[in-house]
């Protein structure tokens, strides 16, 4: 429990990290009993900003004994049963949390998904690639049998492209140092299993290529797949000591950057040595991010330069002071054009420093366009060299610069998450007011084909619904989401969203055209419905939908909802979809050495959504909670053990 909030939650709220501490040793002392010499050797270490992946391995020991409830000693409750089996029981029940992204379904009907799982005591996660077919729909038992593929470790993105016979996959470089962040990507571009093309990205090109779904965005594939735009980390500038030699940069020609002169006793100056992140779980990453184009077919990047906040390396000197971080980005169905998020990174003048971006929408953003039409043309010839923002001459010419970039949300101060519909119209994210808690309601909008007419289809909610659709007795509550999911199109007239909704996750559909907001219910998913999550993970070719169902004490299962389930005609407040067909449910796997797991889903808890009256306010809605207690548990057996995971803030 310390090591995981030393290193996960705690991020950048070091003054609380004094409060917890001995808070923190008499829960885990009492639930997980250990020997006086961890609490020793952990004082003489006792440092806000000290980092656990530096610990000798003889605290490499201690520490994953004391993640894995290890003690020098056995213990028992308060009502007999031994700490050992409360252990166990916690390990079977974080053995079924099933983490899952990238999604894919091929024109061929293979779903391919990864699966996140925990090893505690590396301090790592391991991906796992499952595939499926969804044409035929096979007994759950029998996909039960097959074995997922780990992942190569060196494998940071996986990204296939729309019809699935391209695939992006971006590692890092041979012999690089696995403990070291900054080592350079390399790309492999795949078509038809055969690997077409290997690209190492050069010293000064850019930093890491960024794969954040819930942040700054992912890579996107253009509709005709031949171009990828992605997001990547701008370089700092280049320093050097006052009795240091005169560092310069390679020729374009060998590195592929633009040239800039190193400044003379910046290592440790604020912008240029010395740079201002986004905070916890953004330390170590660049705090500027830019966004390239790079063509399959010639293997050739190039950086965006109608942007906003964009510099002239040639004339001014580069710096991490001030700009605009940019993410998101997407591909207009038809033009050459994409839309992407841009967040004021100290260069617009509404957010002088960086507070912190994660579990944070409140942070300045708005949304721009850029027309990429000529950057396109530049990356098809293969016979000319191009650096990372143009060749020079290219600079020089107006004639082949694209087309300024335009601000499309100027009006809102939190606008994100672009995504255009087949129409050519967009849709996203955003509410008109700014608000001080870290997440708040967002509202949906759409912007015209011709970059007009702004038009409110979810509006921003301050209190759940009273009438309409429940979920454990609450009503609508608007749109709590990060981003809004790559397709979410059904027909012309229904979007498919999910959304948090109270306690739990579920999806709704929203009539474009009425602004009517429907709960998608799933009578045929497994378990309880009362305490489980619904999120969607992707649209087949088909248009139908790949839907998992989660809950705290069992692994997730997959299943495949129909098309015509979601577009029929229905006025009811919930739309029931019946022939929801099941894909297979994931089995548990063991997230330490501890103890052996059982591999059925019977995870030993059980879950409840319990509700909390406001004790100052009875006109605001109750406070929901979610409530796992082991099953041995009854009302005569006495109180339970708490595990309790503090964290900062």
């Amino acid at each position: 429990l310390y090591y995981s909030m030393n290193t996960s939650t705690i991020g950048g709220c070091h003054s609380c990290f004094h409060r917890v501490l001995f808070l923190l040793v008499i829960i885990t002392t009492s639930l997980f009993p250990i020997n006086s010499a961890f609490v020793t050797a952990r004082r003489s270490h006792h440092n806000p900003h000290y980092n656990n992946r530096h610990l000798d391995s003889n605290n490499n020991n201690i520490r994953s004994r004391m993640a894995l409830g290890l003690s020098g000693r056995p213990g028992d409750s308060a009502d007999g049963v031994s700490s050992s089996e409360i252990t166990k029981e916690f390990h079977q029940l974080a053995s079924a949390a099933v983490d899952l992204s990238n999604a894919h379904v091929s024109e061929a009907g293979i779903l391919s998904i990864q699966r996140s799982v925990r090893d505690w005591e590396n301090d790592k996660r391991k991906s796992l690639l499952y595939q499926f077919p969804t044409t035929m729909i096979l007994p759950p038992e029998v996909l039960q049998q097959q074995h997922p593929i780990p992942l190569d470790p060196s494998i940071q993105i996986r990204l296939p492209s729309p019809s699935g016979k391209k695939l992006l996959i971006v590692k890092k470089q041979q012999g690089s140092n696995d403990n070291n962040d900054n080592t350079k990507p390399e790309l492999e571009l795949w078509e038809n299993g055969a690997l077409i093309r290997k690209i190492p990205i050069k010293e000064q090109q850019h930093g890491s290529i960024v794969h954040d779904p819930t942040g700054f965005g992912i890579a996107s594939w253009s509709p005709d797949e031949s171009y990828i735009v992605y997001v990547a980390e701008r370089l700092p500038p280049t320093t050097h000591a006052f009795w240091e030699p005169k560092k310069t940069s390679k020729t374009k020609e060998e590195d592929g950057a633009s040239s800039s002169s190193s400044i003379a006793g910046g290592q440790h100056i604020l912008g240029e040595g010395y740079m201002e992140e986004w905070g916890e779980q953004y330390v170590g990453q660049s705090p500027l991010l830019d966004l390239y184009i790079l063509h399959f077919g010639s293997g050739k990047m190039e950086r965006i330069a109608n942007v906003p906040g964009e510099r002239d390396d040639t004339t001014t000197k580069a710096t991490s002071g001030g700009g605009v971080t940019l993410g998101q980005p997407v591909w207009h169905p038809t033009l050459p054009k994409i839309a992407y998020t841009g967040w004021d990174a100290g260069g617009l003048g509404k957010m002088p420093k960086r507070l912190g971006m994660v579990y944070c929408r409140n942070r300045p953003s708005s949304i721009y366009s850029s027309d990429v039409t000529k950057l396109l043309q530049r990356l098809e010839v293969e016979d000319t060299t191009v650096d990372e923002a143009g060749s020079e001459s290219n600079k020089k010419n107006n004639k082949d610069k694209d087309a300024d970039y335009k601000s499309l949300t100027s009006t809102f101060p939190y606008a994100r998450s672009p995504q255009f519909l087949q129409t050519g119209e967009m849709i996203f994210l955003a509410n008109p007011k700014p608000f001080v808690s870290h997440d708040g309601c967002m509202g949906l909008y759409k912007i015209g084909e011709n970059d007009d007419d702004t038009d409110c289809i979810v509006p921003v909610m301050d209190l759940p619904a009273t009438d309409g659709p429940k979920v454990s007795g609450m009503g609508f509550p608007g749109l709590f989401m990060n981003q809004l999911p790559s397709k979410s199109s059904c027909g012309s007239k229904y979007l498919v969203l999910g959304t948090v909704w109270g306690s739990l996750s579920r999806l709704i559909r929203v009539d474009l055209e009425t602004k009517k907001v429907q709960l998608l219910d799933f009578p045929s998913l497994a378990g309880d419905s009362s305490s489980s999550s619904h999120s969607l993970q992707c649209q087949t070719p088909l248009g139908d939908w790949i839907v998992s169902e989660t809950a705290t004490n069992r692994p997730a299962s997959l299943w495949l909802v129909p098309h015509a389930d979601i577009v029929k005609e229905a006025k009811e407040e919930t739309i029931v979809c019946k022939n929801a067909k099941l894909l297979t449910k994931f089995p548990a796997i063991a997230a330490s050495s501890f103890s052996p797991i059982q591999a059925s889903s019977d995870i030993p808890f059980e879950v409840e959504v319990i509700s909390v009256p406001t004790e100052d306010d009875s006109s605001l809605p109750p406070i929901q909670a979610i409530l796992t207690l082991p099953k041995h548990k009854t009302a005569s057996s006495g109180k339970v053990g708490l595990i309790v995971i503090p964290h900062g803030g």
